[in-house]
């Protein structure tokens, strides 16, 4: 089953402007972290959040720079 992030980034895709489009997707799934980060309110434990989420997205992005230079 497909959740409503990934539908979203699929009606994105498939637009008549997907890299602006999935972009504005990115954008809003940033800032849904940033709610989510300032709704904890133990300082530390909202600077580990937030240093998790940083962790992974680099690891992602890392992930598909790499495959963009093998395509």
């Amino acid at each position: 089953m497909i959740n409503p992030v990934q539908q979203m980034i699929a009606e994105a895709i498939n637009s008549n402007d997907p890299a602006h489009n999935v972009a504005l997707v990115c954008t809003e799934i940033v800032r849904g972290l940033s709610f989510i980060a300032n709704a904890i309110p133990d300082k530390e434990e909202q600077d580990a959040f937030i240093e998790t989420v940083s962790k992974q997205i680099r690891a992602e992005l890392s992930i598909l720079q790499q495959t963009q230079f093998e395509a």
